[in-house]
């Protein structure tokens, strides 16, 4: 081997293995931990069986996200058996290329000791987190799959456009078509944000680089648009019953409404529930960063000068000691969850503005990289702009705003402060990277105590629930029970307002185009609407399960929504079994399984076309 390439080889094994150490220690505090089993991510274990089934997305059932996880995941089964653990590796898959793709990113920029703490980082708080109750939000077992998949696919096509800039090589730009087509195939609407960007900073290399190839280059800037619009016809004309868009449309429609609709809970991730003081929050943490930078800037100037002083003082050194460790003890409190990240909109401008200015040099290829790198970061984040917190959203919309996080105090603000401070900045860096590498300790602090404490097994067939409290886990053991013994194979199951994995773990179809019942779904696809289908699908049990819904604005079904059908439901169903409290009637877990009473239920032909359109 080459001697120079030596030292960089002993780096990236060195890298590697504390990288991998990581990761098999968070596998093994949280094996089997991740996710809820019985909310959201309930979904994502019994949709797949679905298509393993013969069930078409958006004709059978409604969907408001593209079709390639659901299918991938039903081939994942169909390789490795239905089981939470043939999910569960394909999250591991993902986070494994994820840490791959945001240390290469970072390279581009950095140097790889920083792209080493953004891979820590990424794990650490954004892969592996578990902050709040339930935990969905990490990318082992995610509320949504098609989330962690868009993500993926953004990152491999922002590192093959960044690849394109630096090299002119129109292979590059071909996979990133590819990559970004399949983002597309994950998350529909989500994907036309960084879309658009790519598109713009693609028309601005083309214009920097003018009389090289423009056309064929335009080709593959234009061409994700015409391969996801492709995809998507050829999906429902050869795959769909009725060889009709009307199905694909009508869930476009509700994916549009969705997303345009009031909603408290996206309204709550937006942070637009409380404009004023979350702006004030992260200004408060933008002020704080610097702060801190200043005092540790002044430590590093402090120390080496008393070393020199012929006649010694303790003072700078001792102030400067002292800076640091108030400095460490304060960012240990476990408030920096919420505060740490909340200064990433003030960086993304800041980055986006360097960047611009940057263009005007004749050597455009570098400032380009990084303005792509701040916008594609930018458009992800806008999402959640006024809350950047690493959950809920934020979990899979803010990995790559991580790297413009730590491009902007070891890149931009190391090049402003060279001016004057030049002697100095290796130091700051040493002791910057020290700094924020002590911060991720909060966020392990908190994952580790969520993960201990989550050590209640529910054993099924299909695998194992961790819950941690065991009243809950003794009911959903007895739901179980109850549902293998007292009902057939080909009986139905309708869970509201939300609990998809009874279905999956029980094995039992539920018949509906919808699913989850919260108040958002419930209030798009109309309380009538789905009386109709429970009635021509001759629903055999309903399961009203205790999960209340305030982040949407409503807390309980029944009472605060969904009124009409829960009148329905007690009209036309008897309980035959209870659980703990009757839902909603206390703060406890519950749930009541109601059967179909055995009174003739009649439905017309043409009320159903109606309500079926």
């Amino acid at each position: 081997m080459d001697k120079n390439r030596q030292p960089a080889f002993i780096r990236a094994i060195v890298h590697f293995f504390i990288i991998a150490g990581s990761f098999l220690f968070l596998l093994s505090i949280s094996w089997m931990k991740w996710g809820d089993g019985l909310i959201d991510a309930g979904e994502q274990l019994w949709l797949p069986t679905q298509i393993l089934k013969g069930k078409i997305l958006y004709e059978d059932f409604y969907s408001i996200v593209g079709f390639f996880p659901a299918h991938f995941l039903a081939l994942i089964y169909k390789t490795f058996g239905i089981h939470i653990i043939s999910l569960a590796g394909c999250g591991i898959i993902i986070t494994v290329l994820m840490v791959m793709l945001l240390y290469r990113i970072s390279s581009f920029f950095m140097e790889k000791e920083l792209s080493l703490l953004v891979a820590l980082t990424f794990l650490y708080v954004f892969a592996f987190g578990y902050y709040v109750n339930p935990c969905v939000f990490n990318f082992i077992f995610p509320y949504s799959f098609e989330s962690v998949f868009f993500i993926l696919f953004i990152s491999l096509a922002l590192l093959l456009f960044l690849k394109f800039i630096f090299t002119g090589k129109e292979r590059y730009l071909l996979f990133w078509s590819m990559a970004m087509s399949f983002a597309f195939f994950s998350r529909i609407l989500m994907s036309s944000p960084p879309y658009l960007v790519f598109l713009v900073l693609g028309g601005i290399y083309l214009w920097k680089n003018r009389g090289k190839r423009p056309w064929r280059l335009g080709l593959y800037l234009i061409s994700p648009l015409f391969i996801s619009v492709s995809g998507y016809m050829c999906y429902v004309l050869l795959l769909s019953k009725t060889y009709s868009l009307s199905a694909l449309t009508h869930s476009l429609s509700i994916a549009l409404e969705y997303a345009l609709s009031e909603n408290a809970f996206a309204l709550l991730l937006a942070g637009l529930n409380d404009t004023a003081r979350n702006i004030s929050m992260m200004f408060g943490s933008f002020a704080a960063h610097l702060l801190i930078i200043a005092l540790l800037i002044l430590s590093v100037m402090k120390i080496p000068s008393f070393s020199i002083r012929e006649k010694k003082t303790y003072l700078p050194f001792i102030l400067a000691i002292a800076a640091i460790s108030i400095i460490f003890i304060v960012t240990q409190d476990q408030r920096v969850l919420f505060t740490q990240y909340m200064c990433l909109p003030p960086i993304l401008m800041i980055g986006t503005a360097y960047s611009i200015k940057g263009l005007r040099s004749s050597d455009y290829k570098e400032p380009l990289a990084l303005l792509t790198l701040f916008l594609i970061s930018f458009s992800l984040t806008a999402r959640i702009f006024f809350r950047t917190i690493p959950f809920p959203y934020g979990f899979y919309l803010l990995p790559l705003s991580l790297v413009c996080y730590y491009i902007f105090f070891f890149k931009l603000l190391r090049d402003f402060l060279r001016i004057r401070f030049n002697e100095y900045l290796k130091s700051y860096s040493l002791i910057l990277g020290i700094f924020f590498a002590a911060l991720i300790i909060p966020y392990v602090k908190k994952s580790s105590s969520m993960y201990a404490a989550n050590n209640i097994k529910v054993e099924t067939a299909r695998g194992t629930l961790f819950l941690s409290q065991e009243d809950k886990a003794s009911r959903i053991k007895g739901i179980l029970k109850y549902l293998k013994e007292n009902t057939r194979e080909n009986d139905t199951l309708v869970v509201f307002p939300e609990g998809t994995a009874l279905n999956y773990f029980s094995q039992r179809d539920n018949p509906l185009k919808l699913y989850i019942y919260t108040p958002p779904p419930l209030r798009m696809a109309r309380e009538d609407r789905l009386i109709s289908w429970l009635i021509y699908c001759k629903v055999d049990y309903i399961i009203i399960l205790q999960r209340e819904t305030d982040e949407y604005g409503y807390a309980r079904f029944g009472i605060d929504y969904g009124k009409e059908i829960s009148a329905w439901i007690n009209d036309k169903y008897s309980v035959v079994a209870q659980f703990g409290p009757a839902p909603f009637t206390s703060d406890e877990f519950g749930a009541v399984i109601l059967k179909r009473k055995n009174a003739a239920v009649k439905s017309s032909k043409k009320k159903l076309l109606a309500f079926s359109r």
